[in-house]
């Protein structure tokens, strides 16, 4: 009895435990009973059919217009759907070709041709698109909307998104030309004004300073950029164009002095007998200054700002295809690394030895030059006459390089042949 008694109580604790440490979803698929799947639909109950697919990112106004494969059917490509320029058209609009066709808020695609021109289609009510006449009265208020459009697009991204730092294809001023305005013009002339007064010992003559001058041209300058006045433009370039005259003009009189300098130096050397050697370039011929100290502290700073812009615009005028798009931006690079030279020439001729002297001087000269040179590039380059005066020069020093490449190789054809090589 008492056997028996260990042998139920042992089966009993068994199947206690069993039933205690069994998870409840492996008893409940008992063999021989169906799985229920769940709940039954009721008849006008609706199905959950889960998140939908999202195609992507839907085009935005400026957006370039990627093609894609043609349609079957009554829109296939047929006669006359072949544009000018390398342009397949699809319901007579272009779909690519040399140069990314661009769609308006109102549907209407423009075209930058090759040549500076553009191509502008309007969309008819049956979904087809007509040419517009090339000067047409409507053509140029949709090409002057089109190059807003193109200049608010960043130049890296495609996208309209807004722009923090500097986009070289921008009509008015943005966050970067107002941070620029006040970091390098507001603060850093008024630091060098102060420069001057310190070194003028009480004497300081505000008539004869340039650097208030300045100061209210870079202000003017930013006035004309943000109201899109062209005449505002035009004279804050010019009045721009005297001051950096005026910086040339003493950058050629410190290399001069660095010149005079130099010798004087030798001239002692020679009179002592010291020992004369390159390190003699670089002897100080003077104190440095206060204002040559805030100078180069400024200056610093002008050459992060333009350097930074050289790069930005030598980046936008290689990827740009557009002809007169391009020159602009030539224009701009030209510009920016002419700034670049002379904020270095600056640094360098604030330094009172005989070598910075000179090398800051032919900076400050050569900067000048530059920026000369691409200030007027650009202003050229907004008429049709200068434009294709400009695309004219281009083909032309096209051809002289061809003929010269040509006349190399038939040279050094003739050196092979004559030496056996």
């Amino acid at each position: 009895m008492g056997r028996f008694v260990r042998k139920f109580l042992f089966v009993v604790i068994v199947l206690l435990t069993m039933f205690l440490t069994t998870p409840f979803s492996t008893m409940a698929f008992t063999a021989g009973k169906p799985i229920t799947p769940g709940i039954p639909l009721s008849p006008g109950q609706p199905i959950d059919s889960g998140k939908p697919i999202l195609p992507g990112d839907p085009l935005q106004p400026g957006d370039p217009i990627e093609p894609g494969n043609p349609n079957t059917g009554d829109n296939q490509w047929s006669d006359g759907n072949q544009g000018t320029n390398g342009n397949n058209k699809q319901n007579g609009a272009p779909i690519d070709g040399t140069t990314a066709p661009v769609m308006m808020p109102d549907g209407t695609i423009v075209v930058p041709n090759e040549d500076g021109t553009y191509s502008i289609y309007k969309p008819d009510k049956d979904g087809t698109y007509s040419e517009m006449p090339p000067n047409s009265k409507d053509s140029q208020s949709i090409i002057d909307q089109y190059t807003k459009y193109k200049n608010s697009t960043s130049t890296q991204t495609g996208k309209n998104n807004p722009i923090y730092g500097y986009n070289p294809n921008a009509e008015g001023p943005g966050f970067y030309e107002g941070i620029k305005y006040v970091v390098n013009d507001a603060i850093g002339q008024q630091v060098n004004l102060v420069g001057e007064v310190l070194d003028s010992n009480g004497n300081y003559q505000f008539g004869k300073s340039g650097t208030w001058k300045s100061f209210l041209v870079s202000g003017y300058k930013l006035v004309g950029q943000g109201t899109g006045n062209g005449y505002v433009q035009l004279s804050g370039d010019v009045l721009d164009g005297v001051l950096k005259g005026t910086d040339a003009v003493q950058g050629f009189n410190t290399a001069q002095k660095g010149v005079r300098d130099y010798r004087q130096l030798a001239s002692s050397a020679l009179r002592t007998g010291a020992t004369w050697n390159l390190n003699s370039l670089f002897t100080a011929t003077g104190p440095m200054t206060t204002l040559s100290k805030f100078n180069i502290a400024t200056a610093t700073v002008g050459l992060g700002f333009s350097a930074y812009e050289t790069g930005t615009n030598f980046h936008a005028w290689q990827n740009e295809t557009n002809f007169e798009m391009k020159t602009d931006l030539a224009g701009k690079t030209f510009s920016s690394f002419g700034e670049t030279l002379m904020n270095a020439g600056v640094i360098s001729a604030s330094i009172p030895t005989p070598a910075t002297e000179v090398v800051g001087g032919v900076l400050l000269v050569t900067g000048a030059v530059l920026w000369a040179a691409g200030t007027g590039l650009q202003w050229l380059n907004k008429s049709k006459t200068g434009r294709k005066i400009i695309k004219g020069t281009v083909e032309t020093f096209k051809k002289v390089g061809k003929k010269v490449s040509e006349l190399g190789s038939k040279i050094g054809d003739g050196l092979k042949s004559l030496f056996g090589f």
